[in-house]
């Protein structure tokens, strides 16, 4: 049977049916012409989820899902209807209950998924969208008909699992003894020191297996002076302070700065030998407040991330961690947290440097090579052996923030590469504008990439017709 004759059994069925309804009553029936879908949402939806218990026995339980907050788009130019945000993963989609609308009150029918054969819809069917299905909408005479495509998309992979990828090997990365890295919009840099000099790398953020090496070298502590601001890594090394670009370097004086601890939009943050916190905005070096006393910033160890605010433009949140000096502070079992609301659009004013009153019971374990960064709204971070009178165990743990730096917990979510090996001193983690977490470790020189798969995932800007 072909596809008219089917339209044309369709009609002719809904005409008795339209005619039976009017009974005796003299009433006059109004018809409408359109013929059209205003609305489709799901009910309640089974989320099927496969867990492993310690002693690795499998099973499965069931999630109901509101599928009501999973909004539909309805292209009435394309005839097409989907759900911009797709289901979780697991969820079943073969069996569905869905509520549909048509203009004026139309009627509403549902091709068959074998052939082109066409049923009644009702709200209490549960029909099977585990593959686009065809939906045709009669208008309230019978003398129009709109065919839609209905596809119900479900996630193919879990929102909340974190992949690492290998990258290739970096025989470089593995002769050196410290290393840092950090990330620009276009560019992963890596900062290594061989003992003797530090030396420069850089890789596309879409690459990762090949690095280009930069000509100029620096101090052989300078790879720990390494900050980010305006896109452009700076590096302290002796009296300069350098402005890294790919084709060369800026040459400013660094004044009384010893120690380069944070970057932002502002410019690039440093510490003198006096414990005086500095700024140096691309053209010269400004004296900043510290909310706090100068005898708790850190000295050794330290790290810092840079969090974009979510309502206010041109504004970060910085935080700045690490070790006081082991000789001035040797039972110290947690690092020294600092920060800062960092506004540079023109005409804002400066905030000081905050000191940061940890939990107590949530603190940052005092760790050395500390490694801090932004991440899907947190900070993250991670260490190599405890120092002082902590005697917390080398990369065991990445440890997240939510509220500035007060209260830090060990992440469920995040865990090392499973084939991860390296050295337990020499590593370095950053994170990019892509969301992805790289580290780098030294011996093996490893390389790898990873990233939570919703972060991976298009925006697609959402329309909602009637």
């Amino acid at each position: 049977m072909n596809k008219k004759c089917l339209s044309y059994i369709a009609l002719c069925s809904i005409l008795v049916f339209a005619s039976s309804c009017l009974g005796s009553s003299d009433d006059e029936l109004e018809y409408y012409y359109d013929a059209a879908l205003t609305s489709f949402s799901l009910g309640t939806v089974n989320q099927y989820v496969h867990t492993q218990s310690s002693t690795g026995t499998d099973s499965t339980y069931v999630v109901k899902v509101t599928g009501s907050h999973y909004k539909f788009n309805i292209d009435q130019l394309k005839h097409e209807v989907y759900n911009v945000d797709s289901l979780p993963m697991g969820s079943d989609a073969k069996h569905l209950i869905c509520t549909i609308g048509a203009k004026n009150g139309g009627y509403i029918a549902i091709q068959s998924l074998t052939s082109d054969s066409l049923s009644y819809y009702t709200s209490t069917d549960s029909l099977d969208f585990s593959v686009p299905r065809k939906i045709v909408v009669y208008n309230s005479n019978a003398s129009a008909y709109t065919k839609y495509s209905v596809r119900v998309n479900v996630h193919q992979e879990d929102s909340n699992s974190f992949v690492w990828t290998r990258m290739a090997d970096n025989a470089s990365l593995a002769a050196f003894k410290s290393v840092k890295a950090v990330s620009t919009s276009e560019r992963i840099w890596l900062f290594g020191s061989d003992g003797t000099s530090t030396r420069a790398y850089y890789t596309s953020l879409t690459d990762g297996n090949s690095w280009t090496a930069l000509s100029t070298s620096f101090s052989a502590d300078a790879w720990k002076n390494v900050s980010v601001s305006r896109d452009v890594p700076y590096v302290l090394s002796g009296s300069k302070l350098y402005a890294v670009h790919t084709d060369g370097l800026k040459e400013f004086a660094a004044g009384s700065a010893k120690r380069l601890v944070a970057g932002s939009g502002s410019g690039v943050y440093a510490i003198t030998e006096k414990g005086e916190m500095l700024l140096f905005n691309g053209s010269s070096w400004q004296s900043q407040r510290l909310d706090g006393s100068a005898d708790m910033l850190p000295s050794q160890d330290y790290a810092s991330a840079s969090l974009p605010a979510l309502v206010n433009d041109s504004t970060d949140m910085l935080l700045l961690a690490g070790s006081r000096g082991l000789a001035e502070a040797p039972a110290d079992t947690c690092d020294v947290v600092w920060q800062k609301v960092d506004e540079y659009s023109v005409g804002s004013s400066s905030d000081p440097w905050a000191y940061a009153q940890s939990n107590q019971r949530y603190v940052l374990p005092r760790m050395a090579n500390l490694q801090l960064f932004a991440y899907d709204g947190s900070i993250l971070a991670i260490g190599g052996e405890g120092l002082g009178a902590n005697s917390n165990d080398a990369l065991t743990a990445f440890y997240q923030t939510y509220d500035k730096g007060l209260t830090w917990k060990k992440s469920t979510l995040y865990t090392l590469p499973a084939a991860f090996s390296g050295s337990k001193s020499c590593f370095a983690v950053v994170s990019d504008k892509n969301n992805f977490i790289w580290i780098f470790a030294g011996d093996t020189g490893q390389v790898w990439r990873g990233r939570l798969n919703r972060l991976g995932w298009a925006k697609v800007k959402k329309y909602y017709n009637d």
